[in-house]
């Protein structure tokens, strides 16, 4: 195993030897966390002798919060995002419980299964962990911008060629960074600004959570 692919586990965060694939490892590891904590209370979740809507409420408050730990903090592509609600999907799909009858086309059992997921979540709604995970990290990214001088925020406003003016990238496509979300969401919302200006005040960002949810729902593929 060289030295890339040796991965080390600190604050609950895992992080490889090759930070390049920094994402993919932590995504990877939070999906295995949400497994191992699904499995842990699989009797529970899956026992229909519960109500669904405990079942359902015991699984937003134990795995959600399992598998979007820290991952606000991370730089996602949406590829990434979108297996996160996979998993979130098939769990569900566990708790409701689902039986395909005789040859039945799967085409019809798998509409009967997402109707059947719709109206567990008529009982018990639970956001799609794509969506909890934007509205983590809009906050996150109000509260930097909110603190002034503290090290986030600090960080956010560098610009490497401030203190390197020969600064450059590297030959190839560049990797997801952490805010590229937030500026193509102003640069369709607000022409012309920064992200970080507008996050300035916080009961203008705030009041901008819902649409930045809505527009993450529509660039997934």
């Amino acid at each position: 195993m060289t030295y890339g692919q040796v991965t080390h586990k600190y604050l609950g965060r895992k992080i490889p030897g090759d930070l390049r694939s920094r994402n993919s490892v932590e995504v990877a590891h939070r999906i295995r966390c949400a497994w191992a904590k699904f499995c842990q209370h699989r009797d529970v979740l899956t026992d229909k002798n519960v109500s669904l809507s405990s079942r359902l409420r015991l699984f937003a408050t134990v795995v959600s919060p399992c598998v979007l730990f820290g991952l606000a903090a991370c730089a996602l592509t949406s590829v990434q995002v979108e297996s996160i609600d996979t998993v979130q999907r098939r769990m569900l799909r566990l708790i409701v419980g689902w039986v395909r009858p005789g040859d039945e086309p799967w085409a019809d059992t798998t509409r009967h299964m997402r109707d059947r997921v719709a109206r567990a979540m008529s009982i018990f709604p639970i956001e799609a962990w794509s969506a909890q995970l934007a509205r983590r990290k809009f906050k996150m990214a109000g509260r930097f911008m909110a603190r002034g001088q503290d090290w986030p925020s600090i960080i956010v406003l560098w610009d490497p060629k401030s203190t390197n003016p020969m600064a450059c990238r590297s030959r190839g496509r560049p990797q997801r960074r952490w805010d590229d979300d937030f500026h193509e969401f102003t640069s369709a919302c607000f022409p012309g600004q920064d992200w970080r200006d507008i996050a300035v005040d916080a009961v203008l960002w705030n009041s901008q959570t819902e649409a930045f949810i809505a527009g993450l729902s529509r660039a997934m593929p």
